[in-house]
């Protein structure tokens, strides 16, 4: 309602840019309606904390989701969970059952992971894609 015809018809100057019609539109209804910074770091931190399995997703599926989910809170949220909490939480998510929990373990001593490439070797162990029952892992 702010837009004047003359800037629905030519666009505007927005940060000094001389903008076409369409994108001075959008710029001005990103402006008045996009999430805020906070709602959005708080929206990606939320989401890799709740991260779970979708009903049928494959292992794989599941993995990639996980890392685009993962790299938006780091970049959008800053917010860097533990290789540790990723490991478990990957787990959590595909169903580890606690019987399974010390096979998986057993190439890396018994414990978690804790460097990357130890992770990547867990995401890559395709037996822990077997488990379907998620929320096994307490």
């Amino acid at each position: 309602r702010m837009i004047t015809p003359q800037e629905i018809t030519n666009g505007g100057v927005r940060g000094g840019v001389q903008l076409d019609p369409v994108s001075y539109l959008l710029g001005a209804l990103q402006l008045r309606f996009a999430n805020l910074e906070e709602e959005s770091r708080l929206q990606s931190m939320t989401e890799l904390l709740a991260f779970t399995r979708y009903g049928s997703e494959n292992i794989n599926a599941l993995l990639a989701r996980y890392e685009v989910v993962r790299q938006r809170a780091a970049s959008e949220g800053r917010f860097v969970m533990s290789i540790e909490g990723c490991a478990l939480q990957i787990m959590r998510a595909v169903g580890v059952h606690p019987n399974q929990l010390t096979i998986l373990l057993n190439q890396f001593g018994g414990r978690l992971p804790n460097t990357e490439q130890e992770y990547q070797q867990l995401q890559a162990d395709r037996s822990m894609g077997k488990q379907r029952k998620p929320g096994h892992l307490a």
